[in-house]
């Protein structure tokens, strides 16, 4: 219920067994319920779970898992996200905002 904010990586040579990539550290800032007020908790992290299920894939493919591609483009449109983001590139307020538009569908 806050905001991720990257802090630093921690070597793959920190754990046992080791995995085959580093990992990182984040810092959960600005942490308040206030933010889902309107939204759906649980379609919300139905579609931060899509959204950052694969590595390295693009939000729109993600989301098709769940949503039809036409609709989905529209609503990036309506909220001025790039057809081409990655999940890991979106806001918190880009989520929320996300997830009420897509709740219409």
């Amino acid at each position: 219920f806050g905001e991720p904010i990257y802090s630093k990586s921690v070597g793959r040579g920190h754990f046992h067994p080791i995995p085959k990539v580093d990992s990182a550290i984040l810092t959960i800032k600005n942490i308040n319920r206030d933010h889902f007020i309107g939204v759906y908790t649980a379609l919300f992290f139905e579609i931060l779970h899509l959204g950052l299920g694969k590595k390295r894939k693009q939000l729109l493919a993600n989301l098709t898992e769940k949503f039809k591609r036409d609709d989905l483009e529209t609503v990036f449109t309506e909220l001025d996200l790039s057809l081409t983001i990655r999940g890991e590139d979106v806001s918190l307020n880009n989520w929320l905002l996300l997830t009420k538009k897509l709740s219409t569908l």
